[in-house]
């Protein structure tokens, strides 16, 4: 019995070890190959991961949500934003990217608030697009954290 009984907790002690040796080297991995993704992509205004709660109109503002001026209106029977998230309750700008064609449409917007011409707001557009991941998986793209610290070096 004690054989069964020392056996048994050398092994739980062997697969806690190894548990643990592998979620540091898996760690050790992603911040020596993906160390800004790993750390949570920031940058000094916040994460390209996350969708920013932009409410300057000095500024690109991320995908609509059910809170501006696309909010859901149950007594008009207006459903709202393309938020995905408000089936669950929440809602706010969860998506980090945007299409160019939706940064062009804020174009006015953005060139009334900060006095900057739309020629240049469109070629900053252009220099923002990202390309699809590998050419051909999904579509272009524009990360709005990038876009409006481009903006304000811009200004």
């Amino acid at each position: 019995m004690l054989t069964h009984l020392r056996r048994s907790l050398i092994l739980a002690l062997l697969l806690i070890v190894f548990t643990f040796a592998y979620a540091f080297a898996g760690t050790g991995i992603s911040q020596l190959f993906f160390s800004h993704q790993a750390d949570g992509s920031i940058t000094s205004a916040g994460s390209t991961l996350i969708g920013q709660n932009w409410t300057s109109n000095r500024f690109f503002h991320g995908r609509p949500d059910d809170t501006g001026p696309y909010a859901a209106d149950p007594k008009k029977d207006i459903d709202g934003g393309d938020n995905p998230l408000v089936a669950n309750g929440v809602s706010g700008e969860y998506d980090p990217d945007i299409t160019a064609s939706d940064a062009i449409v804020q174009i006015p917007m953005v060139s009334a608030a900060t006095g900057i011409s739309p020629s240049a707001l469109r070629s900053l557009i252009a220099r923002e697009t990202e390309a699809p991941e590998l050419g051909f998986l999904g579509t272009s793209y524009i990360d709005v954290l990038q876009l409006n610290e481009a903006l304000a070096k811009l200004r």
